[in-house]
């Protein structure tokens, strides 16, 4: 049995490394509400699903997990903002809709040292606008190299990109990064955003964290939006960027515009 499981497992693994060597990756967008895009402008976080040998989806769950623990992120990430840039060079007129379009990095690719190459790279290589792209960081996991990551930001910060630091709240580095990164937004974890209404300790963490954000002068986004209760409790607490099911599911990235 153990053997079985060891082989089912090993199985997954390639079946992922196929994925992303053979580019069998699928971008959705969850639209963001963003009060500072013009009119007809959409502001969105990309999200990435894998299609196996037979066509079907393998959502995130399944693989994001196997994919680090097989040292695939900076792969996997690296072919997710080719095939972003690439898909919008295709679609000028999504393009020119886009106000912000938010990218995932993982802490192994925050910590690879030609990472901002490559992006340059990419974005000359399509002519995407800089403004236009915001690279995620996540809080959540942990970045193996902080020096590496920090002349990233830099890097990416100097070229025109936007910071965001995501998960905010669940890492044990949250104030760390907050000194460390030069950023433009700061992600609010849906595991308080959720209860934001019924218990008092959440809303209390979602006002220090605006209170700190303000200080930075940093826009706040409150993740896992799904009600409209917490959509107006937000709204009375001065958050304006919002994302989640109330505001829009992860849709086909094409089916956006």
């Amino acid at each position: 049995m153990m053997i079985d499981a060891r082989r089912a497992h090993q199985s997954k693994i390639e079946h992922i490394r196929e994925a992303i060597r053979d580019n069998r990756i699928e971008l959705y967008a969850q639209p963001v509400v963003d009060p500072d895009a013009p009119a007809q402008m959409r502001s969105y976080e990309l999200l990435t699903r894998l299609r196996d040998r037979d066509g079907a989806l393998i959502q995130p769950p399944e693989f994001l997990t196997l994919a680090s623990q097989a040292q695939m992120s900076i792969p996997l990430d690296r072919a997710v903002i080719h095939r972003a840039f690439e898909w919008l060079a295709a679609n000028p007129e999504a393009l020119l809709a886009t106000w912000k379009c938010s990218i995932n990095l993982s802490g192994l690719t925050m910590s690879e040292g030609t990472i901002s190459d490559f992006i340059r790279q990419e974005r000359a290589r399509y002519g995407i606008p800089p403004e236009k792209i915001v690279f995620e960081i996540t809080e959540s996991e942990a970045i193996r190299n902080p020096a590496a990551a920090s002349r990233l930001v830099d890097e990416l910060k100097a070229d025109g990109f936007g910071i965001a630091l995501d998960d905010f709240g669940t890492g044990l580095a949250t104030f760390e990064y907050l000194k460390r990164f030069p950023l433009d937004y700061l992600k609010i974890d849906g595991s308080f955003i959720r209860n934001l209404v019924s218990n008092p300790i959440d809303e209390e963490i979602v006002l220090s964290t605006i209170r700190v954000a303000r200080r930075l002068n940093v826009r706040t986004v409150a993740e896992h939006v799904h009600s409209q209760d917490i959509c107006d409790r937000l709204g009375e607490l001065g958050v304006g960027h919002l994302q989640g099911e109330l505001i829009g599911k992860p849709q086909p990235l094409h089916m956006l515009f």
